[in-house]
């Protein structure tokens, strides 16, 4: 999975997409080593209720993040709160978790 990943890396533009850097060994075991937009994984602010205008935001930056995901060719399969990081303030969403 983590092979399958690195390998979209030309494929993901980081303006919707955390690319992978570097596919590496740590420890004896397999690291992707991953881009970092400075966001914040949608799963934790899932955890208390959020206000009605951030969700907007990130319900539109998020759409709009899979729409060019699929106009680049791309299904993601496994689209999930812990596959999402966003930057709240701008409703700004990069998708992760490619390697289905």
């Amino acid at each position: 999975m983590l092979e399958h990943e690195h390998a979209l890396h030309s494929e993901l533009d980081p303006s919707w997409a955390v690319r992978p850097l570097e596919l590496t060994q740590y420890e004896g075991r397999p690291v992707l080593i991953l881009e970092d937009p400075g966001a914040t994984p949608l799963a934790a602010l899932l955890e208390t209720p959020m206000e009605l205008g951030l969700s907007l935001r990130l319900g539109a930056g998020l759409a709009a993040a899979v729409r060019k995901l699929h106009r680049q060719g791309l299904i993601h399969k496994d689209l999930k709160p812990a596959n999402v990081l966003v930057n709240p303030a701008t409703g700004q969403v990069w998708l992760t978790g490619f390697g289905i």
